[in-house]
């Protein structure tokens, strides 16, 4: 009698609903044993009555079998069970679209359900030293490295758009590439950097293009020629229009800041007006329908271009490291972590959007 005491039946299934609610409109739910004949097999007893039929139809009168006040409470007990199955109905409706909501609230506000993975190269960037518990350790833009060299501030940037940070410490190649959707090389090391560099070969070139064109996204951020391989780089980079310039531009002495202010509007990748540093950078040059994102003083500094199903997006600068996006070092008038956060959305979106096409 699990439902017996509070959801009297008839033997038709007919009850005290109104049109909207009889067996007819409930018959898909989840609940259809509420709605079933109580019979003696269910366990559901029938009530002590005729038929009683909503809506249209014809209703029998109890008077046959009851009188005077027994009709009376006939009809008020009869209510009184239509007052609980339409509560129990309202309820189990409001708490399945109160469970629908909570789903919902729960995704991602984007629209790509994954972000994927971001691998930052530590092959042609290897740089070490030594910790302070005397240990050798790779530093130099990294995920943990939370000095004024490091990209902590960054990966938290990578992370808060839902990208998995990942590093990958040996030679590109379509096999351990695969699992990423973004790659990022940062500042290539030279021989002034590292007396044992892993120069750009054509090999690791074409690894790297083959899943470009598969739908991966290639980030790129050079650095000027004193701190960075330039020369061996551009075997890469050229495959795509993206043609790195071995010069140095945007030179800044010491503290002098307004040398590296760099104005930049609300046009992509970025969504407000900011003004960020950029201090000594190259620059580039285009073709091959490569994309200027942002041009400064009469000098490329950021361009992108489509490949196959991917995308290459190229800075001048690792413009992002600790050092001057944590607020401490440059006036407050540098929003750099700020636009930062913008650069990042804007790649991601270009991810989702080439997702979209395919």
């Amino acid at each position: 009698m699990k439902y017996g005491p509070i959801f009297p039946r008839n033997p038709q299934g007919w009850g005290p609903f109104s049109p909207f609610r009889r067996r007819s409109s409930l018959r898909y739910t989840r609940y259809l044993s509420l709605l079933a004949p109580r019979t003696e097999e269910n366990g559901l007893s029938a009530p002590v009555v005729r038929k009683l039929i909503t809506a249209s139809r014809e209703r029998t009168d109890l008077s046959e079998r009851r009188s005077g006040p027994e009709v009376l409470a006939g009809w008020r007990g009869l209510r009184s069970r239509a007052k609980w199955r339409a509560t129990v109905v309202a309820a189990v409706v409001c708490g399945a679209w109160t469970a629908c909501a909570a789903r919902a609230q729960e995704q991602p506000p984007s629209l790509y359900a994954s972000h994927g993975t971001i691998l930052l190269d530590a092959w042609f960037n290897s740089q070490t030293r030594k910790n302070a518990a005397g240990e050798i350790e790779l530093y130099h833009y990294k995920w943990d490295d939370t000095t004024n060299s490091g990209y902590s501030l960054f990966g938290e940037i990578w992370r808060g758009e839902g990208v998995t940070t990942k590093t990958l410490t040996t030679a590109p190649t379509l096999d351990n590439l695969k699992g990423a959707q973004y790659y990022m090389i940062v500042s290539p090391d030279n021989l002034a950097r590292n007396p044992h560099p892993h120069f750009m070969t054509q090999k690791d070139a074409r690894q790297i293009e083959k899943w470009v064109r598969r739908g991966g996204v290639l980030l790129t951020m050079e650095n000027d020629p004193g701190n960075a391989d330039i020369v061996h780089f551009d075997v890469l980079a050229d495959r795509f229009g993206l043609h790195f310039n071995n010069v140095l531009v945007h030179h800044v002495v010491g503290d002098d800041f307004p040398a590296g202010r760099i104005d930049v509007a609300a046009v992509p990748p970025f969504t407000h007006p900011h003004t960020i540093y950029m201090k000594d950078t190259c620059s580039l040059t285009l073709s091959k329908g490569a994309t200027a994102l942002l041009v400064w003083k009469g000098d490329t500094l950021m361009a992108d271009a489509r490949y196959g199903r991917g995308l290459v997006v190229a800075v001048t600068d690792p413009w992002l490291y600790n050092e001057y996006t944590d607020g401490k070092k440059l006036p407050a008038i540098y929003d750099q972590y700020a636009a930062g956060h913008e650069f990042v959305r804007w790649v991601v979106e270009q991810r989702g959007e080439l997702e979209h096409r395919r």
